[in-house]
């Protein structure tokens, strides 16, 4: 199995060289490729069948959803990640809000998105929040948000020049910028250059410090479940918003 990139950037081939043995087989050679289809040329026969069906994606993708009054972009995912942006803020509070939770949770995907444009589409939706999903509301303890802050806290390392970059595993050899989390409804500070496992500190909720054994409910999106699932011995409470189909 290959995952040559996304969006048919790339596709994959494996060459197998293999030598019967005791009836069956072993591999002797094997090389893999990646080849880049960005020089390719489309197939004429499938282009006129599929022009139809593109002319109804992209109506489809650029119809106007809604308006925004106000500014809801941002220039740099990097910096957003860092700094709360308009964007972030807006999505924390629909989850809040859709599933009456106290704190939420939620990530800039990729560096591709730079928030919603006026007007929101779908295409425009599709791009920052790249993956059908839903959300579901989990009752955690301040120890197990404790360990989630710590482990998105992970994201970022210090450079030998002292300044703080992403750390190489996110970026390597796969892209993972969703694996770090914004959180809302808390306050806390994460210093990079304290060892992992020790970098969050002055975690307060409504002004007070936020109690370990206090139980609050987190919104996630339901692939981000199965990520916290495997960490946090935490509960859930109810699921909204069905996953759509891939």
């Amino acid at each position: 199995m290959t995952q040559p990139g996304y969006r048919g950037e790339a596709v994959g081939k494996i060459v197998l060289d293999l030598t019967p043995v005791d009836g069956g087989y072993v591999v002797t050679v094997h090389t893999v490729h990646v080849i880049d289809t960005k020089s390719s040329k489309f197939d004429e026969a499938i282009a006129t069948h599929s022009r139809q069906l593109d002319k109804t994606v992209d109506y489809w993708l650029a119809e106007p959803l809604a308006q925004i009054n106000g500014d809801l972009t941002f220039k740099s995912a990097a910096k957003a990640r860092m700094v709360e942006t308009p964007y972030t803020e807006f999505i924390q509070r629909v989850q809040l809000e859709t599933m009456g939770a106290d704190i939420s949770a939620t990530s800039i995907f990729n560096n591709e998105g730079h928030g919603f444009e006026n007007p929101i589409t779908m295409r425009n939706i599709m791009t920052n929040y790249v993956y059908p999903d839903g959300l579901a509301l989990e009752l955690i303890t301040g120890k197990d948000l404790k360990a989630a802050l710590e482990k998105t806290a992970t994201y970022f390392t210090m450079s030998a020049d002292q300044q703080i970059v992403v750390n190489p595993a996110f970026y390597s050899p796969k892209l993972r910028h969703y694996n770090y989390d914004m959180y809302e409804g808390i306050n806390y500070q994460i210093n990079v250059a304290q060892p992992i496992g020790k970098r969050i500190s002055n975690l307060t909720y409504q002004g007070n410090p936020f109690a370990m054994n206090k139980n609050s409910k987190l919104p996630l999106t339901v692939i981000a479940l199965v990520v916290v699932a495997t960490m946090i011995c935490s509960k859930l409470i109810r699921s909204s918003l069905r996953i759509r189909p891939r």
